[in-house]
């Protein structure tokens, strides 16, 4: 618009030259406005404001993660309320890792059909999820459901006595009691799992990573414990004790997102 004062009021000219400026998913929404929907830059402004700065919330790579499908929610929908957040991103992310993330943010059920296929464009992804949803609700259709008012086979309520004397059994020894499974404490550390990245390498990264403002620390859930960092068991990530910060779990799994998303660069890794 600064380069372009001497035309601001021409709305043709001005309107054309914007929509040569849009791409993406940008371009695909115009793409997709009804016919005659615009009639002056006026209205250009209004429609694509509404669009895509109807809300101010910054986003960042740490909050398309958060962005998972809801539940009853459609694949399609979740595909675009998913590349509407995308749009607002901060952070520098190309398309194909936009496409990785929005994939693995889909519910368990259709992740794990849709997971083990290459996706390569967001057409196939929404596709792919919609064959899986479909499949979904054949297989509830067709399954079996007991019908109402079975009765099920009950006891007799007046067992029959043996004639004779009656023989009492005494144990000899107490039934045993069923093993108790012990409680998991919290943030208890889960099996290994290969990372691209050292165990050594996690406090330093996230130390660079809070500097630049690219992660926050979890919030403090146990305040008297949050300033003993001296602590061999304590976790800088959740400020408590329990597990050292390059044992924690939550932590490395958070970091490998990162490595997968292009956020931090991969290194090859000494076994």
């Amino acid at each position: 618009m600064a380069q372009t004062r001497f035309l601001t009021g021409n709305d043709a000219i001005l309107t054309r030259l914007f929509i040569g400026t849009l791409k993406g998913v940008a371009f695909e929404w115009f793409r997709k406005l009804e016919p005659g929907s615009i009639k002056s830059w006026a209205d250009m402004e209004r429609l694509f404001l509404a669009r895509f700065f109807d809300d101010d919330t910054e986003v960042s790579m740490a909050t398309l993660f958060t962005k998972k499908q809801r539940k009853s929610e459609l694949v399609n929908d979740f595909v675009k309320r998913f590349r509407n957040q995308s749009v607002h991103c901060r952070d520098q992310v190309s398309e194909a890792t936009l496409i990785e993330m929005c994939c693995n943010n889909l519910s368990i059920h259709i992740l794990s059909k849709v997971g083990a296929v290459e996706t390569r464009t967001w057409k196939e992804l929404v596709r792919q999820g919609e064959q899986v949803e479909n499949m979904i609700k054949r297989l509830e259709a067709e399954e079996p459901h007991p019908k109402k008012g079975a009765a099920e086979p009950s006891m007799p309520r007046n067992p029959p006595r043996s004639r004779g004397k009656e023989i009492r059994t005494v144990d000899s020894a107490p039934a045993p009691k069923p093993a108790q499974k012990p409680k998991p404490r919290p943030f208890e550390q889960r099996p290994p799992r290969q990372y691209d990245f050292r165990e050594d390498q996690v406090v330093a990264t996230l130390d660079t990573l809070l500097k630049s403002s690219r992660i926050k620390l979890s919030e403090v859930t146990k305040p008297k414990e949050a300033n003993k960092t001296n602590d061999s068991s304590y976790c800088v990530y959740h400020r408590f004790l329990g597990h050292h910060t390059s044992k924690c779990y939550i932590l490395n799994n958070k970091l490998q997102a990162l490595y997968d998303a292009g956020v931090l660069k991969k290194e090859k890794v000494q076994k």
